[in-house]
């Protein structure tokens, strides 16, 4: 996985392995090209990753808050991007993570998204932070936006998906997070087992959901739950 130079900040290329950026003179970085960080033939995902930011400065040992802007085509094995600091990701290109995540954050983040994000997990905020999506959130996942902890503010609008065939969104316990839906969040799956649940939007913590104008929250099962309880959407 190459390590770019520390005060490179644009990339075109053509990349057959996964790229590192671990110093804040990388920073803001934005990348049109292409990564494909799956070997080919080899059969095997593991933890390859296309787009991997680092937390901490190589050189200094300070902490990195990134601003990263993706226009290109990002395919990873484990991640299509990871941000293993706090920082911004706008994407208006395509990344994935084929056995994993298209885009993750390890500190708060905020994520901007026109393009698409694809994956088992379309994105996901380990520590809260605002996600706007008004591309595809989720593609051909299970999952499309999860929020595993800290305050988090969602919006999906302007033709926007968050998508997944279990879950559109899903909140874990201990998390914050409000939403505003004008656009569709929506789980694609089908059972027909009753035991087999399927949500638009689950939420385990403390949670708001708006359904603006114009905004579908849907799914087979339970288009909104929290715990096991249905929550109320507020139109």
């Amino acid at each position: 996985m190459p390590l770019l130079p520390a005060t490179q900040k644009t990339a075109a290329g053509t990349y057959t392995t996964g790229v590192t950026l671990s110093s804040a003179g990388n920073t803001p970085f934005s990348f049109s090209g292409r990564i494909n960080a799956i070997p080919l033939g080899s059969g095997f995902y593991g933890s390859y990753s296309g787009l991997d930011l680092s937390a901490i400065d190589t050189v200094t040992s300070g902490a990195i808050t990134w601003s990263l802007t993706n226009a290109g085509s990002i395919s990873g094995g484990q991640y299509g991007v990871i941000i293993r600091g706090a920082g911004t990701f706008r994407n208006t290109g395509f990344a994935s993570g084929t056995t994993g995540t298209g885009a993750g954050f390890s500190q708060p983040g905020t994520l901007i998204n026109s393009g698409t994000l694809a994956g088992q997990l379309g994105a996901y905020l380990k520590a809260g932070g605002s996600v706007t999506n008004t591309g595809v959130l989720g593609f051909e996942a299970s999952t499309g936006l999860q929020v595993m902890g800290g305050t988090a503010v969602v919006g999906n609008s302007g033709g926007g998906v968050i998508t997944g065939q279990h879950n559109g969104v899903v909140v874990f316990a201990g998390a914050e997070v409000t939403v505003t839906n004008a656009a569709t969040i929506r789980s694609t799956g089908s059972s027909a087992s009753p035991a087999q649940k399927y949500y638009g939007i689950q939420s385990l913590s403390a949670m708001s959901v708006t359904n603006a104008a114009g905004g579908l929250i849907s799914s087979s099962g339970v288009a909104v739950e929290n715990g096991a309880n249905d929550l109320p959407v507020a139109d």
